[in-house]
């Protein structure tokens, strides 16, 4: 298994006490950056823009990365043939 990045690990630890805890999610959907700089101890930089989205069951949404630096062999080919 591949190790996990920091930002997949901030990412778990906010949805699962999103999760547990309602007031926290209400809060993080409002104001995600103040929420995130509070929880991690750091300040963002004033010019980053923090989104949280909420998907729902009906929806399915896809983060692509500003560098895609894939090789072929790395990415499933989910197309049918």
């Amino acid at each position: 298994m591949s190790e996990q990045t920091k930002r997949q690990e901030l990412e778990i630890y906010l949805m699962r006490r999103a999760h547990a805890d309602p007031d926290f999610r209400d809060e993080l959907l409002k104001d995600p950056k103040t929420v995130i700089e509070k929880e991690i101890g750091l300040k963002f930089p004033e010019a980053l823009t923090v989104t949280v989205h909420e998907e729902k069951l009906n929806q399915l949404h896809v983060v692509l990365p500003v560098d895609l630096v894939f090789n072929d062999a790395s990415i499933p080919n989910w197309r049918k043939h």
